[in-house]
């Protein structure tokens, strides 16, 4: 016996010793391997507190959070919370670090809330827009010198959403919107090869004048395409690796967008009557603040951005839904007509449509377009712990903490599909969801496509104002001919992005527009 198990031995020492001698490297990097995946667990799994919410352990281990993340984007955290429903909260481990996602409406609000949870600007702005450190510095009051004005710029800017300048800005919008429908008169048609081209460059151009004036630099059809091209990537600009290579179209795209704006704000336009007071008042507070317009510049092309990188997909969403239902169609022009009170088949010269009055008299369409919105909303917040805090979860009283330097994600996607909150159809359209009173408080909780709290997107009165404005006078005058489900079509959302937009041969094709019987020579005017 003990012969056998030394001629056992010999041989297996033998075959070692031969893949040894063959191949030292691979067995080399074999180790490494092997001790580097060691360490990468136990820096990713082995510093929890029992004080921090659940972790989630990926099923591929290491690196699984971070490949579903690359794959599915931000459906991802939809993915993770369907199989997890218990969990308001949790854990998220990824290679040398972990992050937190919050769930239910309650936890997401409250974390808004806190002042130990806060947005992360400073890195934004130096790698998104390519600010230098001593602007930031100066922008947020940590040169030494000057004050911090970031909350200044917030409440004169939504100072500049409300009240008279908002309506000044809604009244400016609508009147070129109207001019471009009004286009289309008698039995003339227009014929239209992309729908969601149409809308985009209907909306950003009425956005950029009423922003920027009518010497808007944003009337250069090149610095529109610009402002969608560096939309597309801006988030790639986060990870700040080789931007000029990596993200090299979105890179040159913000030059000649930053460049164009520099000469704009160095010129002085944004003094002038025309702008708007938001244009006016961010400017203002920038050049107190002794910032040279060129560099300035470079963080105003977020103003276009923002006002219609999701104000114009979330239209279309909103159009489309809405006439590939024809059913749906003759309900909302016979509510459009009960306000206007006048269901004359004739109608010649001006009909006014008061914007002040959609709300009240067509709920129907108030509730389309939040649904349509909540179907293609996928916004996520995200906020930086600056010191460990204990959160109590509202629903179930359990505490936990986040610790400082980590990141928490709080994706709107849950929210919008919850069935706890919208029901058995929650990822399906329902034109009167939002007229119902069942759930009210519930759903108002979980609506987030604007965010929440002081945080709310300070845009959401202009955009309802210019979609409800121009989709009622598109449903009482209009009739578009050639829209066909299959063409339309959402792409797969990328991170960052806050609404879906039409994937390519999705975007609703080619359509003609004309003029509905009956309306062939009316003018529109919008009353706001």
């Amino acid at each position: 016996m003990a012969e056998l198990v030394e001629s056992a031995t010999k041989r297996a020492f033998s075959v070692l010793h031969q893949h040894v001698t063959v191949s030292p490297v691979l067995y080399c990097s074999t180790g490494f391997v092997i001790a580097i995946s060691l360490l990468l667990y136990k820096a990713t799994y082995g510093n929890v507190d029992a004080r921090e919410p659940p972790t989630i352990k990926p099923r591929l281990p290491v690196i699984g959070h971070l490949l579903g993340l690359l794959r599915y984007r931000t459906m991802y955290f939809k993915m993770i919370h369907d199989k997890h429903p218990q969990l308001n909260v949790a854990t998220l481990p990824y290679p040398g670090g972990k992050a937190y996602a919050a769930f239910s409406p309650e936890l997401q609000r409250g974390i808004l809330r806190n002042r130990n949870f806060t947005t992360g600007h400073k890195i934004a702005l130096t790698k998104m827009f390519g600010l230098e450190n001593h602007v930031v510095n100066a922008i947020m009051g940590q040169d030494g010198v000057h004050q911090d004005i970031t909350e200044r710029i917030l409440s004169a800017q939504s100072a500049a959403l409300t009240g008279e300048p908002l309506k000044a800005m809604q009244a400016a919008a609508l009147e070129i919107i109207a001019s471009r429908l009004n286009c289309i008169h008698g039995n003339d048609e227009q014929d239209i090869s992309n729908l969601y081209l149409w809308v985009r460059e209907l909306f950003g151009t009425a956005t950029s004048k009423v922003l920027f004036g009518p010497r808007s630099p944003y009337n250069d059809s090149d610095l529109i395409d610009a402002q969608w091209t560096f939309e597309g990537d801006m988030q790639g600009f986060i990870m700040g690796i080789l931007p000029s290579i990596i993200n090299r179209q979105a890179y040159k795209a913000r030059a000649l967008l930053q460049s164009a704006l520099g000469k704009w704000y160095r010129a002085g336009h944004d003094q002038e009557k025309e702008p708007s007071e938001y244009i006016k008042c961010r400017a203002s507070l920038l050049r107190k603040q002794g910032i040279e317009p060129e560099e300035f510049a470079k963080l105003e092309i977020g103003t276009m951005a923002g006002a219609t990188n999701n104000t114009i997909p979330s239209c279309f969403w909103v159009l489309v839904t809405i006439f590939l239902r024809p059913l749906l169609v003759d309900e909302l022009r016979a509510q459009a007509l009960d306000m206007l009170g006048d269901h004359s088949e004739n109608r010649k010269g001006v009909v006014e449509i008061h914007i002040g009055q959609i709300d009240e008299k067509c709920p129907l369409l108030v509730s389309c377009w939040k649904e349509a919105i909540r179907l293609n909303s996928h916004p996520i917040s995200s906020r930086s712990v600056i010191r460990d805090t204990m959160i109590r979860d509202p629903d179930t009283g359990n505490e936990y903490l986040f610790k400082k330097g980590r990141v928490i994600m709080l994706p709107a996607t849950v929210l919008h599909r919850m069935i706890s909150v919208w029901g058995d159809d929650a990822d399906e359209f329902n034109a009167r969801r939002f007229m119902s009173q069942a759930n009210e408080a519930e759903k108002r909780g979980a609506y987030m496509p604007f965010g929440a709290g002081k945080h709310m997107c300070p845009g959401r009165h202009f955009a309802f104002a210019e979609h409800l404005g121009f989709m009622t006078a598109l449903l009482l005058g209009y009739e578009i001919e050639g829209l066909k489900k299959e063409n339309v079509r959402p792409d797969i959302i990328r991170l960052g992005e806050a609404i879906s937009k039409p994937a390519l041969g999705g975007q609703g094709g080619h359509v003609v527009l004309r003029r509905r019987k009956g309306w062939e020579d009316v003018q529109w005017k919008f009353v706001v």
